[in-house]
């Protein structure tokens, strides 16, 4: 029998740094380990010491994943027992060289013979006329990036189906591409309840609705709540905000200041540690969550409201995958429109019997397709596979 390949999971960003593709990564690694795998994570260097961590033989890279790095990750690959399999944690910002590490990407297609296994948890930087010229450049190169690294790869994996069709279609038809959706990164379950200032606020009230939106606030989403939450609160004094995540204190000053009718109501936390995050979104009757793009597995915001059983307002778009249609799981509007998603809020709030039902649906969405647990049945059948061969 052929000798097992051990897992190698390069990636630019591993606890204690922050970032979704650092607690994904963590979990992934864990979950691997804890199977009984052989599981090497190589990140750029963080505060802790390098040694073995659940299982996970952790090593640092004090120049990260810079020209001269590449070298210590050479050295430090070939010093491990083969054969080895590199699962590369991909998004092209989170490796240097302000997004555009082409050296990078060449290394891993030209320099190395291990079996390459690539998750795209981003694919491409977009590109348009509204953008920045920096961002319009990387728009250019990042998907060249992405290209080089999909060719060479053995196994190609994406955060959404969304992807797929990004990836050159000569690709597309000589490589196995599977789904792997994004988990939650927060607990599912809750010991001490927890109190704070934040939920004290908008839960003091008997018979308020408290809706809750967790993100980072981004430009574009942060337009989109921009034309949904005034209409939403305007003249409904019965209704609390509760804005959850970091960038959630600053948008919630701005939002004030454009539409005076909402203060008062609001409350915001800003980054929080999980635990107290999973608390603030049970506090909440239901979570807004509509996305430029559209509801998708790679949103850990999203998975984290399904995860809590928490009823979810949100929206189709251009990456949304069918399963939020079809699902029934999550009440959604058609489009990233702002009146069709205050019809879809305004529906949810005036049925205090549909909200449970819904959040019972979200829940039972989450177990039976989003769970870690997923993830790592799909990567350990497909290492059988290629191990067998």
């Amino acid at each position: 029998m052929r000798p097992r390949h051990s897992w190698h999971l390069v990636t630019g960003e591993y606890p204690p740094q922050s970032g979704g593709v650092s607690d994904y990564c963590e979990q992934v690694a864990r979950g691997l380990a804890a199977a009984g795998e052989e599981v090497h994570v190589w990140a750029p260097a963080a505060p802790e010491p390098p040694g073995a961590t659940d299982g996970v033989h952790l090593h640092r890279l004090p120049r990260g994943f810079r020209l001269s790095g590449l070298h210590d990750l050479a050295e430090g690959l070939d010093s491990c027992p083969g054969p080895r399999r590199l699962l590369v944690q991909y998004v092209a910002g989170s490796f240097g060289y302000h997004a555009m590490n082409l050296p990078f990407c060449l290394w891993l297609y030209g320099r190395r013979r291990e079996s390459l296994w690539l998750m795209f948890h981003e694919y491409a930087y977009p590109m348009g006329w509204r953008l920045k010229p920096s961002h319009n450049l990387l728009g250019l190169v990042t998907p060249a990036m992405s290209a080089i690294l999909a060719a060479r790869a053995r196994r190609i994996f994406v955060s959404t189906p969304a992807w797929i069709e990004r990836i050159p279609a000569l690709v597309r038809t000589r490589r196995p591409i599977d789904w792997l959706p994004i988990p939650s990164n927060i607990p599912t379950s809750i010991g001490t309840p927890v109190s704070s200032p934040a939920i004290d606020a908008v839960t003091k009230d008997p018979g308020a609705v408290v809706v809750g939106h967790f993100g980072t606030y981004g430009p574009y989403i942060a337009a989109l709540l921009d034309e949904v939450l005034p209409p939403l609160f305007a003249g409904k004094p019965g209704r609390k905000l509760l804005l959850l995540g970091r960038g959630g204190p600053r948008y919630a000053v701005g939002l004030v200041a454009r539409h005076r009718g909402i203060e008062g109501r609001i409350a915001a936390t800003g980054a929080l540690p999980a635990p107290e995050l999973a608390a603030h979104i049970r506090a909440c009757d239901l979570m807004l969550q509509p996305y430029d793009d559209g509801a998708t597995s790679r949103r850990s915001s999203l998975m984290a409201c399904l995860a809590l059983g928490k009823p979810v307002v949100t929206n189709l778009g251009d990456s949304s995958e069918p399963i939020w249609r079809d699902s029934g799981a999550v009440s959604i509007a058609a489009r990233p429109d702002a009146g069709l998603i205050v019809a879809a809020a305004e529906e949810l709030i005036a049925s205090s019997e549909l909200r449970p039902e819904l959040g019972r649906r979200a829940a039972a969405l989450y177990r039976n397709t989003f769970v870690i647990e997923r993830t790592l049945e799909t990567l350990r059948r497909i290492a059988s596979e290629e191990d067998a061969l």
